[in-house]
């Protein structure tokens, strides 16, 4: 009797662990990848504000400004 209640439960928590562990695994996922792509905008962010920072015009400033902020529109969605 114990054998056949251990083996019901066990088919029935199965599929319901593989779901969370699967649920889990996809979200670690997506988080490195957008972790990644975060990673890739601070880098390019650095570099525009070292350009902008070595502009010799306030049109090159404003230019680099520019870039900046659609940086900050692509996080902010």
């Amino acid at each position: 009797m114990s054998a056949w209640l251990t083996g019901l439960l066990t088919s029935i928590l199965r599929p319901i662990l593989e779901d969370l562990v699967n649920d889990a695994k996809n979200e670690i996922i997506t988080t490195i990848q957008e972790n990644k792509k975060l990673s890739a905008l601070a880098r390019e962010d650095d570099e525009t504000i070292r350009l902008a920072q070595d502009a010799t015009t306030t049109e090159e400033v404003k230019a680099h400004l520019r870039r900046l902020k659609s940086h900050r529109a692509l996080l902010n969605n």
